[in-house]
């Protein structure tokens, strides 16, 4: 039995940009002196500037983007993907997502940036969009 490569590619990276998705977006309660930091040990006094401590979390963040991409193109090549349907538009929708949300985050990111508080409700707000649209994906594509 010959296994496709697109296909071995295409479900590694689609699963693997998901796992980082959920790893980034739990990142933030985590890394700053939360209730749930404290719970989970993490020292309640940080060590690091604000901005220095999410570092982690941006490039996680750049990495699920990398690699959602990466599992979309890879999926292109398998034979027929492409006609799916609502799931292929699920993930569409996702992938602009993230390309958004990284935007923000290299908002976010500016240390006088004078909104800071509308523009991290804005990134809650589309990472909830994004696990939501990838979910629908996940269950429409498996």
């Amino acid at each position: 039995m010959q296994v496709n490569r697109w296909f071995l590619f295409s479900g590694i990276s689609g699963w693997a940009a998901a796992i980082l998705l959920l790893t980034g977006a739990a990142l933030p309660y985590v890394l700053r002196p939360t209730r749930l930091a404290a719970l989970l040990g993490f020292g309640s006094k940080p060590r690091k500037p604000y901005l220095a401590r999410f570092s982690p979390h941006t490039w996680i963040g750049y990495g699920a983007t990398v690699l959602a991409y990466l599992h979309g193109s890879a999926a292109m090549h398998i034979k027929g993907a492409a006609k799916v349907g609502p799931g292929l538009s699920a993930a569409m929708i996702a992938e602009s997502l993230l390309i958004f949300q990284v935007l923000l985050g290299l908002i976010l990111l500016q240390p006088t940036l004078a909104s800071r508080k509308n523009v991290r409700r804005t990134h809650f707000w589309i990472m909830i969009a994004i696990v939501v649209t990838i979910s629908g994906h996940i269950a429409m594509m498996g």
